[in-house]
């Protein structure tokens, strides 16, 4: 009987050191579980990076105006990105000189990208050079690359190399208050919208005045400077169909084909044109008239003649609209 209850003591205290333990399994499947999790977040941030990358080379985000960083006097290049159509758009590239003249152009309709890449081929920049310029799009830039199949006349034809272009202040400023506009939508409390509508209130008068300034002394010296770049004269009529392309980011396209198509051939007769628009010394009395939150009009007293014994004055009427986040020219007027 004593042997009997003592060998079922030692087979009460036998090793168990084999037999899993229950604090070790819980343990270990805890650590299975977080490294499941833990991959779950990596592929979720991995495709946030995905559609973050994917939306950056979204090519409507890149439509407008950009400009090459300059010293003053010294050229640079601008491009414009329009018509956006999915993966394709139209691109043109001009290298400018101080005081927006146009030195010399390139431009293409429906360029495909791929990947933020497109090329655009020229064959006649202005100057008689031809090439390509590679497009990239980056992510706070626009990469440009100018490489010359034939060379023009060095000091009127696109550079070759390689230049950045960031958005225009314009631009820029447009695409600030658009951002703040589309949050006070997000937001509907009262305080959000106020502060936003203030922020996109309208100009000054000196503002509106300054803009429409420099609008009209740009148009008229692309105007001008078509002449050097194509030779229209009176036996060679201004073609809209080249102009065009070159001031669209100037005026609405309603006042191209209402007005400006029929104007052209005229302007360059070589004969009296008549009233030229415009806002310097000729124009006095100034006011500004706000149509609405996007028009506006310029009216002042227009010295017609300034050389004569007795100059006349007419009322001269120039409105402006906010198209595409650029002011453009949208008709002009003369009254008695």
């Amino acid at each position: 009987m004593i042997v009997f209850s003592a060998m079922l003591f030692l087979i009460g205290c036998s090793d168990t050191s084999n037999e899993p333990d229950t604090e070790e399994i819980i343990v270990g499947e805890f650590a299975e579980v977080e490294t499941e999790v833990a991959e779950v977040k990596t592929k979720a941030e991995e495709t946030e990076e995905e559609k973050e990358e994917t939306a950056t080379f979204q090519l409507a985000n890149y439509e407008g105006e950009w400009e090459q960083q300059h010293e003053m006097n010294a050229p640079y290049l601008t491009t414009r990105i329009e018509n956006v159509e999915g993966d394709s758009a139209t691109v043109y590239i001009d290298s400018m000189s101080e005081g927006a003249r146009y030195i010399a152009s390139a431009g293409q309709e429906q360029v495909m990208f791929q990947e933020g890449k497109a090329i655009v081929e020229y064959e006649d920049d202005g100057s008689g050079a031809s090439g390509t310029v590679a497009v990239e799009l980056l992510e706070e830039e626009i990469l440009l690359t100018v490489v010359m199949a034939q060379e023009g006349q060095p000091l009127w034809r696109l550079p070759d190399g390689e230049f950045s272009l960031g958005r225009t202040q314009a631009e820029d400023q447009a695409t600030v208050i658009e951002d703040e506009a589309a949050d006070a939508e997000e937001d509907s409390s009262p305080e959000s919208v106020t502060i936003s509508a203030g922020k996109i209130a309208p100009q000054t008068d000196e503002e509106y005045l300054s803009t429409a300034t420099a609008i009209m002394a740009e148009f008229w010296e692309v105007m001008d400077y078509m002449i050097t770049l194509y030779s229209f004269n009176s036996s060679n009529p201004g073609d809209y169909a080249i102009i065009e392309p070159h001031i669209s980011h100037l005026v609405t396209a309603e006042f191209s084909e209402a007005t400006l198509a029929a104007y052209a051939e005229d302007y360059y007769c070589e004969c009296d044109s008549g009233l030229l628009p415009g806002i310097d010394e000729r124009l006095s009395n100034t006011s500004i008239k706000q149509i609405d939150e996007n028009t506006y009009q310029v009216i002042g007293d227009f010295l017609i003649d300034p050389m004569s014994p007795e100059p006349t004055s007419m009322t001269q009427i120039l409105e402006f609209k906010k198209q595409e986040n650029l002011w453009k020219l949208n008709n002009w007027q003369f009254h008695e």
